[in-house]
């Protein structure tokens, strides 16, 4: 009688590995995976989630913000103060053919909660060498005071 021999045994095609075990099932398991979650992900520039590098310091009557912005132009950038959140945005778009729709090279937005701590009118923004810097003055705080409690 002929002993069957099975030359492929080792990859996991033998009856001694079950189909759960075998490094191609494994591999379909992660490709299933990585097709799966491909939906999800999305190429567009806007999307981009980490955004700029950015540098935040805190010092006794300020904040100074930093934010690497290379190719954007003043135009390009937004920065407003909204409540208790500094919001910084930019979006630089393609120049296009006349009549066209220019296309977004690059878009991010990032948001920063510095509580209800910055003069808003005294703050100033200055771009230099793709560097956005922000000096955003902290509001003074009054001295704290007594007050009388009369009785009735």
């Amino acid at each position: 009688m002929l002993a069957r021999i099975n030359h492929f045994a080792p990859l996991g095609f033998g009856p001694r590995r079950r189909a759960g075990n075998s490094m191609f099932h494994v591999l379909e398991q992660e490709m299933d995976h990585l097709f799966r979650n491909f939906e999800a992900r999305s190429f567009e520039p806007e999307t981009n989630r980490l955004g700029p590098a950015l540098d935040i310091e805190e010092k006794e009557d300020s904040f100074f913000v930093r934010i690497e912005v290379p190719g954007f132009a003043e135009k390009d950038l937004d920065v407003s103060l909204e409540q208790d959140r500094l919001v910084i945005s930019g979006e630089r778009k393609a120049t296009a053919p006349e009549g066209e729709e220019p296309r977004t090279l690059a878009k991010f937005k990032r948001e920063l909660r510095l509580g209800n701590l910055v003069n808003a009118a005294d703050a100033s923004a200055t771009l230099e060498h793709g560097i956005l810097s922000l000096e955003l003055p902290k509001v003074k705080n009054p001295e704290p005071r007594r007050i009388a409690i009369k009785g009735s």
